[in-house]
């Protein structure tokens, strides 16, 4: 897939979404430059990964997030990380997902694409390329969280090359999180 204005302006998004995320937990974040990354993609063998997918007729994407246990454990809303289990891990790493692809759904509403999220799917020890479409495009984000490194990838495919994008944002309000609004 060639980088598009589409692809760019995701990207801007989804590094943000990753920020304002691992920020909500207290968490201390840095973007890791781009010229240590063959060191780091060799750490994600023992990692958690959760995937989830948002999409429409005309894109589909597909949001996986890759993190060591202790990143999982420092997170955790309960303080007693001694006692987690790996369902416990599981659904944890599956909730971050889904905050970080809902953070990503609020903020493409700004730029008039309007999404339907699907459910997380989540995996220990299972190879990227394993879990994301064959033809997809991709980037992925690490960030230092505390130290430990985190991945993010955003796998894009885009059906309709003349779909309505915004590149530039509007100016509509969106809800909270955690909001609900009923009709």
């Amino acid at each position: 897939m060639k980088r598009s204005p589409i692809v760019d302006s995701l990207q801007t998004v989804f590094e943000g979404c990753c920020y304002e995320l691992f920020s909500s937990y207290q968490c201390e974040v840095t973007l890791v430059p781009y010229i240590e990354i063959d060191y780091i993609i060799d750490q994600f063998e023992n990692d958690y990964s959760a995937v989830i997918d948002l999409g429409s007729d005309d894109i589909e994407l597909f949001s996986v997030l890759q993190m060591p246990l202790s990143v999982l454990a420092m997170t955790y809303p309960v303080p007693d990380v001694l006692t987690l289990t790996d369902e416990a891990l599981e659904d944890w790493i599956s909730e971050l997902s889904t905050q970080l692809i809902g953070r990503l759904k609020n903020q493409l509403l700004k730029h008039d694409c309007n999404l339907k999220l699907g459910l997380p799917e989540t995996y220990y020890e299972k190879d990227i390329d394993d879990i994301l479409p064959e033809n997809s495009g991709r980037f992925t984000l690490y960030f230092d969280i505390d130290g430990e490194i985190c991945g993010c990838t955003l796998s894009v495919e885009i059906f309709n090359e003349n779909m309505e994008f915004s590149v530039e944002e509007n100016n509509m309000d969106l809800m909270d999180e955690g909001e609900l609004e009923l009709f």
